[in-house]
């Protein structure tokens, strides 16, 4: 299984690799590439332009998205490493993670990790 968490994760080949294609892509019809694959995708914070983005994108290559929402349409997760799990959150993300992928061909995990600073 391939993570990426960040673009740099990719590396600059594969990034020239993927601006080419969708280069290539740019103005033709849409090819049904992802058809029979299923995107996952997680979302802690609320974000129109990924999400649409990215249904969009399964829509066209001909594939399915499933969307699941963090405290909304799902149960709320724990993401915090060592937290005790005694309140409202019924599982640690680290642990539902590798039991979602066992049914998505991708999954995307859209969480916003907000830092406070004090002056």
């Amino acid at each position: 299984m391939k993570h990426a968490t960040h673009l740099s994760d990719l590396g600059l080949e594969t990034v020239n690799r993927i601006l080419s294609t969708a280069k290539a892509w740019k103005g033709k019809p849409h090819p049904k590439h992802l058809r029979d694959k299923l995107l996952g995708m997680l979302f802690f914070n609320p974000s129109l332009r990924t999400r649409a983005s990215f249904e969009a994108v399964m829509a066209r290559g001909g594939g399915s998205a499933m969307v699941m929402e963090a405290g909304s349409s799902t149960w709320k997760f724990e993401d915090r490493i060592g937290a005790v799990m005694d309140v409202d959150r019924a599982e640690h993300l680290k642990e539902a993670v590798p039991v979602l992928c066992r049914y998505v061909d991708a999954l995307a995990v859209w969480m916003i990790t907000r830092t406070t600073t004090t002056r």
